[in-house]
This record gives C-alpha cells, sequence and structure tokens, in this order.
C-alpha cells in the first residue's frame, strides 16, 4: 500500500494536482489497486488522503525556483549543489530522492523546451522587399487632361504598416491555445511573462488572443487587475477556470464522509419521534464532584486528626501512671526524714533550720520525664530526626513512590530522600493515575508530578 500511494503522490506532482481520470488510466494504478483488492471507489478515496497530505503552495514555490534555475545559463543544466539542495527540500515536503532527479526534474526540463520550441514554430511576419528608391525626375509641363479622359494610372505599391495577417493571427491563436491548454485550470501569472517573453509577436496582438483565449475558455482573475495596458492587466493576476469557485473535487475534492454503520442508531418507529442523541458524557472533574469530594476530605481530615490525637492521649496517660509510684516513693521517704527534723530540732533550733533545708533539697528535685509509650499508630513510618528535613513521613505510597510527609504543619511528598512535592499545602494525597489531590487556605484542587495545578 506504501509504494502505491508513493506512486499516486507521485503522478499528482507530475501533473501539478490535475490528474483526470483519462490520466490515471493511462498509468495504470487503478488496475494494479483492483489487483490488489482495492475497490475503485477506495481507489478514488485514497487519491483524496494522498491529496490532502501534499501542500501545493510550498510544491508550487519549488517549482517556480526550479523553473529559475533551469532557464539560468547554463540552460536546462542545474550544478551538483543546486540538485542536492532541491532534492533534501522535496525530501522535506514527502517526495523522494530518485523521483526528484530522476522523473520531476526531467520532466520540468522537458517542460521548459516544449515552451521554447512552441514560441519559435510561431509564424513570423512575412518579408516585405525593400523599396526601391526613386530617382529624381525634372518635372515635366503637361497639357491640362479632363478628368473623364484621363485614363487610369496604375499607382506603384507602397509599403504598408506591417499589420498581422490573418493566417500569422491563426498561428499565433493556434500556439496560444496549445501551451495554455497545458495548465488545465490555473494560469498563473508567471507562465503568462514566460509566454509573453518567449513568443516574437506583438505584445498588443498576444494580449488579445491570450485574453480572448481565457474568455472563450471560461477563465476569471483570481484578483482584480492592474495596470494601464491590456498585457500590464493579464500578467497581475493568476487566471482560474470558473470551476474553480464551484468547488468542484478536484484537484482536491472534500473528502466523502460516510457514516459508520456501527454506531447508527437504530430506526424508531413511525409514530415516535426520532430520537435524538445524547450530549457527550461530560467529563468528571474535580468541580463537578464537588460535594463528593468535600466528604471524602472531611473524613480523611477527621481520620488523620483521630491518629494524631490518640498517641499523644495515650502519652499523656502513661506518663500519670508511671508517676503514681514515684510519688508514693517519695512520701515514703520523706517521713522519716521528718522524724529526723523533729528530733533536730529538740537539740538545737539551729541544726533544725539547717537540717530542714537539706532535706527540701530532696523534694525540689526536678522528676524524670517518662518515656513515652511506643505509639500504635500503623501509618507512621518514621518520626523527625536530626539529619532529616521533615517531622513526620507516612507509609502511604503513590504512582511514583512518593509518600506524604509533614514539616511542622505543612504537608509535602517525600521521594528518594527529597522532596518531591515542597510542604507549602494543609493537606495532600500521593498520586494516583497522574494526580495528586490538594489544600491550600481552604481550596482544592488536584495537582501533577511536576506540583502544577491541573483541571
Amino acid at each position: 500500500m506504501a509504494t502505491l500511494q508513493e506512486r499516486i503522490k507521485e503522478e499528482i506532482v507530475l501533473r501539478r494536482g490535475q490528474v483526470k481520470e483519462r490520466h490515471w488510466r493511462q498509468t495504470g494504478l487503478p488496475e494494479e489497486a483492483a489487483r490488489e483488492g482495492i475497490s475503485a471507489e477506495e481507489f478514488r478515496r485514497l487519491v483524496n488522503e494522498v491529496s490532502r497530505q501534499i501542500n501545493f503552495e510550498k510544491l508550487a514555490d519549488l517549482r517556480r525556483r526550479l523553473e529559475d534555475a533551469l532557464a539560468a545559463p547554463p540552460l536546462y543544466q542545474l550544478h551538483q549543489t543546486q540538485t542536492d539542495d532541491f532534492v533534501a527540500e522535496a525530501e522535506r515536503m514527502g517526495l523522494g530522492s530518485v523521483f526528484v532527479r530522476d522523473r520531476w526534474i526531467p520532466q520540468l526540463i522537458t517542460d521548459l523546451k516544449q515552451v521554447a520550441s512552441a514560441t519559435t514554430e510561431v509564424v513570423s511576419p512575412p518579408l516585405v522587399a525593400p523599396p526601391v528608391p526613386e530617382t529624381p525626375v525634372a518635372p515635366t509641363t503637361t497639357p491640362p487632361v479632363e478628368a473623364s479622359d484621363r485614363d487610369p494610372v496604375a499607382q506603384p505599391d507602397v509599403a504598408r504598416p506591417n499589420a498581422a495577417r490573418p493566417d500569422d493571427a491563426a498561428a499565433v491563436r493556434a500556439r496560444v491555445k496549445t501551451i495554455l491548454d497545458e495548465y488545465e485550470g490555473h494560469i498563473t501569472a508567471r507562465e503568462l511573462r514566460l509566454l509573453f517573453r518567449a513568443m516574437p509577436t506583438d505584445e498588443k496582438v498576444l494580449a488579445e488572443e491570450v485574453l480572448a483565449y481565457l474568455s472563450a475558455n471560461f477563465y476569471a482573475s483570481v484578483t482584480e487587475p492592474a495596470g494601464n495596458t491590456l498585457s500590464e492587466k493579464l500578467l497581475s493576476t493568476d487566471w482560474r477556470h470558473l470551476s474553480w469557485w464551484d468547488k468542484e473535487p478536484e484537484p482536491a475534492p472534500a473528502p466523502v464522509v460516510e457514516p459508520v454503520r456501527a454506531y447508527v442508531p437504530p430506526t424508531p418507529p413511525p409514530q415516535r419521534p426520532a430520537p435524538t442523541p445524547p450530549p457527550a458524557p461530560r467529563r468528571s472533574s474535580l468541580w463537578s464532584d464537588a460535594g463528593v469530594w468535600g466528604t471524602v476530605f472531611a473524613v480523611s481530615v477527621v481520620i488523620i486528626l483521630y491518629l494524631l490525637i490518640k498517641p499523644n492521649a495515650k502519652n499523656r496517660n502513661t506518663g500519670t501512671d508511671e508517676d503514681r509510684p514515684a510519688r508514693s516513693e517519695q512520701v515514703e521517704e520523706t517521713r522519716p526524714s521528718k522524724r529526723k527534723r523533729e528530733k533536730a530540732k529538740r537539740t538545737s533550733e539551729a541544726v533544725t533550720s539547717n537540717e530542714s533545708e537539706a532535706t527540701d533539697e530532696p523534694m525540689r528535685e526536678p522528676k524524670t520525664a517518662p518515656e513515652p509509650a511506643p505509639t500504635e499508630k500503623p501509618v507512621v513510618v518514621e518520626e523527625s530526626k536530626p539529619d532529616k528535613k521533615y517531622d513526620q513521613v507516612l507509609a502511604t505510597t503513590g504512582d511514583f513512590g512518593e509518600r506524604p510527609a509533614r514539616l511542622g504543619r505543612k504537608w509535602g511528598l517525600w521521594r528518594d530522600n527529597n522532596w518531591m512535592i515542597f510542604p507549602i499545602y494543609d493537606d495532600i494525597t500521593v498520586f494516583r493515575d497522574g494526580r495528586a489531590t490538594v489544600v491550600r487556605n481552604g481550596r482544592t484542587y488536584d495537582i501533577d508530578d511536576k506540583g502544577n495545578p491541573v483541571e
């Protein structure tokens, strides 16, 4: 199929997009497509598809530059560097290098030679014998003669201005028709200038013949002609066949859109109105499901607060339970010290005061803080350490191996010992299907793996 498409493209390029049905039959491509199991309708559809892939504007510009290079001396020849440049540019437009070197450039050279030979075949004006110089004769007096008695005298032939004879005009008309018929619906101003430059004919006569051809073949100017003379007006614009404005399917007919039968709804009964197709399902987004996402967010906040508060409450209860036996032991230890103070008071008030100060010091000793009981929170994996950049990290992992982590009161995503998403959000979830939900300043939205908001 690829080879058939390339050959179709080459034929379209060679004929400048004006490939008729008879031209396709001459190439034999329809028969070759039929042998490959492609019907005539599918072949036309394939031709339309290939035509839409061709940039005719760039192709026409490349063809004009090629013709200019071939028309410059040395005539019909290109340097190797020029050929390589043109081939490279054609390859960028989807044409093969072998096709450009072996078929397209030789075809352009042949067309230029045909135009040049056609212009040289135009019948030149007939040669007129040079007038014989008249020798001066002495004037002689003749008797007056009546006009009625005078015999007719043969007047000498005088060379008149060389006007186009009927046979010359017919030859010019024939050559103009032969040359302009090759363009098939689109005659550019550049091609007309080449015609005027190549044909050694009176410019006014040639302009009239070109205008007569355009009128007889239903051509119209693409833009408003400008100029003072007829030739200037003809060369100031491109000329197209009237069918171009009628939107004929050629050279690039509109694609035939056939409904896919698999998706055609069943024919409704006659008594019922035709069912209208349901509107396209609206893509679900975060804002369209605000209620659902709000509920999910509220539940997640409650769960997070519960998991954070429960370990702290257990730590406080554990601390108080461990403090109670310590206090009882202190009370037991203080009782004998009080008895000693009472005995010391009886002996000496000074000693009593000193002993009381000494015995008060054990009561003022600071309590050692009880070690916090290990929390039973399953989602907490690590707590902050001096060498880490976060205060808390959870065990939940996302698509990219990231985990929610907290720094202060803000949450972010931690991955590979570094912040994947910096902790700037009030709450955050891990990535699911490339999206993570965040809460910031009371606003809930989705972000991508770069931290950019997404719809």
